[in-house]
Parts: structure tokens; C-alpha cells; sequence
């Protein structure tokens, strides 16, 4: 039954005939091959490499899927292990031409190209009949530069078989490299005519129209290709695709939801719309359309996959992570899966165990650069050089064309004092990208970093020449002239910038932070101010202006500043933690304690979260053993800071434990020694020791440093008490 809907080419309808078929005989392997047939024929790859996995796993001389796992590995960039596949069908069958060609174009695609050649004339010796092993021939030639000998290989080919499609594409294709468009036109014209109801030549024409700047030609071979064959997925999507490459979403989802109504079978029309209004952040359009899938295929690998971005998309980390550990436990090698699952823990707060999904991710899919990516910005933030240098090393290896392998190489080696080696990878960029912002946005940060002004500010430039509206390079420009002394020539080039683009938010927060270093946090508010209006929907503006107007002693204004933030980010601890923070600068005790609360059930590690609780406990009448247990979390966070040092001092002081207390107190003082609480709890554990001299010293110290304060009297009082002991 399953075979009957496959030669009609109704392959959603197969591969349930297939589904039912193993639910007799899991380990019938007809069924899977034809299930990796169907999949193969949707465009679904990933599943069909599944089925054609199980199929030489039961069946090991299954030569014929072993052939398409080679043929799905090349074609995914692969050509190593699609090489390995070409050796073991030749092995055990030495005969089969196919792997030949299988051979020849893995060896090609590795840069092996007289062994390339080699395999296929070895081709056309064991099968001089087939049209296929000349056009192979001639592929190969073109390859390797000899066009003239590509061309008569491709004309030998269609004249051993006028039907075949392959040589006249193969043509059309070589006359396209070297401009010739009326003759490649003719090619693929003679290819639709050969095979009317295939989509590829009229692909190909869609695509020579593209490549000579005719967009409404190519719209109307595609919008052709689809009324004429209206029943095939292939044919059908074309326009949409086109839309996607063109990035033009609005098209392209107006396009796919048009195609969900007339092929509403279609999983992958309903997944691919799916996916289009994810990347538009319309996410609860984007569920509705998933749960729809899952509401006919419960189990859907991919349905699962797009509904976790959905979550991911608002937010949601525990479903997201819910959601990416049943997929991951279905399919244990995808390192797509594991990127996914990484990001949501990552979103949630749980950085270490997100670094092991992403790592399993590279493991398993060396050249998903999304989570090299991950692995690399994590590696960043901690100031790992060694580790991101490491990374950057395995990026340039997977992807040698990816940019960011040798962007984050030269991060890692200018700040491990390697100037020189980071500006080798730049100049090869700059070489290679010359019309890329990023290389020289690099190299003004390293020429920056050297005190190379000059050369900075000339790097910086040459940046904003190729994008007027970087940043990072406009950024760089402002710090030049504050490092030469000119903040007022800072000032003069944001105002130009901004008069340039008077709606940039970005502008405005630069403006804001110049206005901070200069010390007037009056304009630097009404510059956040702005941008916050400018770019509502983006917590970083309500952050600057809150910790602005903390500075100007406006809590009032800076608590409803954190709360728009959180608003917008409400898994961001930090930000709980300064909510928490201007609670406390306006007495309100209670609220603060539970906004610390509210950030550690977001992050129960979190160091300053975890510090601020544990001390409002130990002011405001709280359990002094949670206190502590929230302390000794904040110091293993933060072991260098005086402030935690003090905050678990305190804890031990309030359970009793004095001698515990002391040295950590002693450790904040020598840290902060201008800090006038920590005296006073150095001194009152001194006094608790019976340390008289010692307590008296630091009491004393916590008296002098502010006569005026409720410290200085606590202090005065500790005083008076040692005089009557």
C-alpha cells in the first residue's frame, strides 16, 4: 500500500502505509529504506538520514542506502564521511558505478581534484552507457578549470541519453560561469521541454534570471512552476522559498499561509510557516500553528523542536527546557537538540549545564557554528582568552570560511598580549571581507588597546565608511577622543551622529554614558530618557536610566525604572538585584527582602542576590542559619569581594561563631579600610573574644570615619560598654 501512494508521488500518505508497516516489524528494513525514500523526496533530511541509519544498521550490505547516507552527507558539507561510505560500498561491491560518482564528487568537494578526475573516468570505463558517468566527467572538468573539455564531456552525455535532465543543467550551469546567459537560457528551456513536470530546470531558470537582475522574470517562472504543477511540494513551495532567500518575510508567510489552504496535508508547508512567524516574533500565531501539527502528529520530532522556539521566543525557559529534554531523548545525535536545550538552560540561569549541551552540540555537529557561537560568547564573558583561543581554533577548523573563527582568535590573543597574532587573523579578514565592518572594528580595538590613537580613530572610521550605523564603531570614535582629552569633540561627533539619525536609541544611550563621565547625571538621564521612548520594547535603556537616577538619589523614579526593565527581561537577576537595592535606600525592608527572593528563585546561585538577603535577614530580624547558608553562597561567588567577606563574617557573628567571623572581617577591612560598617563588626567580634585593645582600635576607627552616622553610635555604644566591662 505504501509503495502504491509512493510511485504516485503522494509520499505523506506513504510513509504512514511505512509507519504501520514497522508497527507489525520494527525491524523490517523495506520499511525504513521507503520511509527514507519518502523523506528524502519531502526535502525532510534529518528524518531521512534517521531511517536510512536504521536501515544499514539491520542490514549493514544494504548498498543502496548506504549510497544515500553518502549522498546525504556530501550534502551537507560532509564530504569526508560520505568519502568513508564511497570506500565501504566499493569494497564489498566493486562494481557499483554509483559509488564511483559517489567517490568522485566526495574527493572534488575535498579538494582532491585528480582523484576526483581518476574516479570518474574509472566511471565511464565500467559503464561507457550511461549518460550520468560523462556528465560526472564533465562536472569534474569544470571544477578543475579545463571548460572546453567540460563542455564536450556534457555534450557526450546528452547525446548518449536526449532525455536525461543532468547534462543539459550541467551545461546550462557552465555556460552560466562564464556569462553566457542566452546559451544557458537555451539549455534549461530544452531541460523543461525534455521533463515538463520536473521543477528543477525551471529552478534553474528562476535562478539565471536572479543572477541577471531580473526579479519579476524569476517571480513569474516560479508563480508558472506552481499552476502548472500543482500537486507536487516541490513545485508548490518554489515561490515561497524564493521569498525566504530574498528575506522577505512578509511574502514569504503571506505565500506559505495561501499554500496551508490548498495543501492542508502538507506538514512541511505548516512547519516551514511555522518557523517564518517564530523569526518574526509572532509567537502566538507560531504556536497556534504547532499545535495544530501535534494535534494530527503528536509525535513529530520537528513540531516538538518549533514549539520549544516558541517558548524559547517568550521567554518561557522551564517549558523550553521541558520541551528540548523530550526531543533530546528521542534523538540523543542531534546536535541541533542539544544547541536548543543549551539556550534554554542558558536562558534560565544554568550556565555550566548549558555549556555541556553546547559542547555535545559541537561534538556531534562540528559545524554548527550557532553553538560555537554560544561556547565562545560564554567563554568572553568569563575572560577565558586560553579557552576562547581554544574555541576560535575548533571554529576556523569546522567552518575555515566563517569569519567569527578568526574574529574571536584575535579577541582571545589581544588579550592574552598578543598583538601581533591578532592582527595576522585581521589583516586576513580585511584581505578577504574588505567591504566587512567588523575586521576593522577589531583592529581599532586593538590599535585602542595599544594607545595607537591615531590609528584607532583611522580604523574606527574606515568601519563607519562601510556601515554608517555601527556601534561598536561609533562607539570606538567617542573613545578615541576621550582618551586624547577631547571629551568635548566626543560630545560634538554623538550630536552629529544623532542629527544624522535622530532615531537611534543606541546614539542616545553612548550620549547618556558621556554625559556620565563628565559628571552630569542630569543630561544623562533625559538622554536615557530618550531612548528608553525611542526603544520601548529593549530593557537597556530603562537599565542606564535607573542606575542614573540611583546615582542622583531619585529611588523612587529608579525602582519604577527597574521594574519597566524587568519587565522586559524578567529573568535577569541583576536586575532584581538593583530593584532589591533601592528598596533598601527608601526603608522599605520587606519589599526589598522579597524582591532578592524573587531574583534567587529565578537563580538560587546568584552571588549578590544570594548577599543582600542573607544581610537584610541579619539587620531585620530573619532566621540567622538561612542567613547564613545565603552567604556562604554569595562568598563562593564572589570570593574576592570585601563585601561578601563582611556579609558571612556577619552570618558566623549572629550564629555565635566568632572565631570564624574574625578572619573575614579582617579580610574586608584590609580590603575597604575606609568602609566604617566593617570596623564596627571587626570591632564588636574583637569585643566577643575578649579582645579588648583590638576591639577598642576598630571601634574607634568606626567612630572617626563619620562622627554623624547610626554606625558611629553603635560604635560609641560598643565603647561604653568595654569601659564598664
Amino acid at each position: 500500500k505504501g509503495d502504491e501512494y509512493f510511485h504516485k508521488a503522494k509520499y505523506p500518505e506513504a510513509l504512514i502505509s511505512y509507519a504501520q508497516a514497522l508497527q507489525i516489524d520494527p525491524r523490517y528494513v523495506p520499511a525504513y529504506y521507503q520511509t527514507a525514500q519518502c523523506q528524502i523526496r519531502l526535502g525532510n533530511y534529518p528524518s531521512a538520514f534517521q531511517a536510512l541509519t536504521r536501515t544499514v544498521e539491520l542490514q549493514p550490505d544494504h548498498w543502496a542506502a548506504q549510497l544515500d547516507l553518502g549522498r546525504l552527507y556530501l550534502g551537507s558539507g560532509n564530504a569526508g564521511e560520505a568519502k568513508k561510505k564511497a570506500d565501504l560500498i566499493i569494497q564489498g561491491d566493486p562494481k557499483n558505478v554509483d559509488a564511483r560518482l559517489l567517490l568522485s564528487n566526495a574527493e572534488a568537494a575535498l579538494g582532491e581534484h585528480k582523484e576526483a578526475l581518476g574516479a570518474a573516468q574509472e566511471a565511464i570505463t565500467m559503464a561507457p552507457q550511461r549518460a550520468d558517468v560523462y556528465t560526472n566527467l564533465g562536472i569534474q572538468q569544470g571544477r578543475a578549470g579545463s571548460a572546453a573539455e567540460a563542455e564536450a564531456s556534457l555534450q557526450k552525455a546528452h547525446s548518449v541519453d536526449g532525455n536525461s535532465l543532468e547534462p543539459l543543467l550541467a551545461l546550462g550551469k557552465l555556460y552560466e560561469q562564464q556569462k553566457r546567459w542566452t546559451d544557458a537560457q537555451k539549455q534549461y528551456e530544452t531541460a523543461m521541454s525534455v521533463a515538463p513536470k520536473s521543477v528543477v530546470p525551471r529552478a534553474a531558470m528562476a535562478s539565471l534570471h536572479v543572477m541577471q537582475g531580473q526579479l519579476d522574470l524569476a517571480e513569474k517562472t516560479l508563480r508558472d512552476e506552481k499552476a502548472q504543477l500543482p500537486d507536487d511540494p516541490a513545485a508548490y513551495r518554489m515561490l515561497g522559498d524564493f521569498y525566504i532567500s530574498r528575506n522577505e518575510p512578509e511574502k514569504a508567510i503571506a505565500e506559505f499561509q495561501e499554500l496551508k489552504k490548498s495543501h492542508p496535508a502538507d506538514l512541511r508547508v505548516k512547519k516551514t510557516l511555522a518557523q517564518l512567524l517564530i523569526s518574526a516574533n509572532r509567537s502566538a500565531e507560531a504556536m497556534a500553528e504547532v499545535e495544530e501539527i501535534l494535534k494530527s502528529s503528536p509525535k513529530d520530532g520537528d513540531a516538538q523542536v518549533l514549539k520549544g522556539k516558541v517558548q524559547l521566543l517568550n521567554k518561557s525557559w522551564e517549558e523550553a527546557i521541558a520541551t528540548f529534554q523530550q526531543v533530546v531523548s528521542h534523538n540523543q545525535e542531534s546536535g541541533n537538540a542539544h544547541f536548543l536545550l543549551g539556550t534554554a538552560l542558558d536562558g534560565k540561569g544554568d550556565h555550566l549545564l548549558a555549556e555541556q549541551e553546547w559542547r555535545k552540540a559541537v561534538k556531534l555537529q562540528p559545524a554548527n557554528m550557532q553553538a560555537w557561537h554560544a561556547l565562545a560568547v560564554t567563554a568572553e564573558q568569563r575572560s577565558d582568552w586560553r579557552g576562547l583561543e581554544s574555541i576560535a581554533n575548533d571554529m576556523k577548523k569546522a567552518e575555515p570560511n566563517f569569519m567569527e573563527g578568526y574574529i574571536y582568535h584575535a579577541t582571545a590573543r589581544m588579550n592574552q598580549g598578543d598583538g601581533s597574532g591578532a592582527e595576522t587573523d585581521l589583516s586576513y579578514l580585511v584581505q578577504r571581507a574588505p567591504e566587512n565592518p567588523l575586521p576593522y572594528i577589531k583592529m581599532g580595538q586593538l590599535r585602542f588597546a595599544e594607545k595607537r590613537w591615531n590609528d584607532a580613530e583611522s580604523s574606527f572610521k574606515s568601519a563607519l565608511a562601510r556601515d554608517p550605523n555601527s556601534m561598536d564603531a561609533i562607539r570606538g570614535v567617542a573613545a578615541v577622543s576621550l582618551a586624547k582629552g577631547a571629551p568635548a569633540e566626543a560630545e560634538k561627533f554623538i550630536e552629529q551622529q544623532i542629527t544624522r539619525n535622530p532615531n537611534s536609541a543606541g546614539l542616545y544611550l553612548v550620549q547618556g554614558d558621556l554625559f556620565l563621565r563628565s559628571k552630569r547625571p542630569e543630561l544623562a538621564e533625559a538622554s536615557f530618557s530618550h531612548a528608553s521612548q525611542l526603544d520601548p520594547g529593549s530593557a537597556s535603556p530603562w537599565i542606564r536610566l535607573a542606575e542614573t537616577q540611583a546615582l542622583t538619589g531619585k529611588f523612587e523614579n529608579s525602582v519604577e525604572s527597574y521594574k519597566h526593565a524587568i519587565q522586559l527581561s524578567p529573568r535577569d537577576v541583576g536586575l532584581y538585584v538593583g530593584l532589591g537595592t533601592m528598596y533598601e535606600k527608601l526603608g522599605d525592608w520587606q519589599t526589598a527582602r522579597d524582591t532578592y527572593q524573587k531574583g534567587l528563585n529565578i537563580q538560587p546561585d546568584h552571588p549578590l542576590a544570594a548577599n543582600n538577603l542573607a544581610y537584610i535577614l541579619l539587620e531585620h530580624g530573619g532566621d540567622p542559619n538561612v542567613a547564613l547558608t545565603l552567604a556562604q553562597t554569595a562568598r563562593r561567588g564572589l570570593p574576592n569581594l570585601p563585601n561578601s567577606a563582611d556579609t558571612l563574617g556577619w552570618a558566623y557573628y549572629h550564629t555565635g561563631a566568632f572565631s570564624a567571623a574574625q578572619p573575614l572581617f579582617e579580610t574586608a577591612v584590609s580590603g575597604r579600610p575606609n568602609d566604617q560598617t566593617y570596623h564596627l563588626h571587626l570591632g564588636l567580634t574583637y569585643q566577643k573574644l575578649q579582645d579588648k585593645a583590638r576591639a577598642k582600635t576598630e571601634l574607634e576607627k568606626a567612630v572617626n570615619l563619620d562622627t554623624k552616622s547610626p554606625v558611629a553610635d553603635r560604635a560609641r555604644q560598643a565603647i561604653s560598654e568595654l569601659a564598664t566591662s
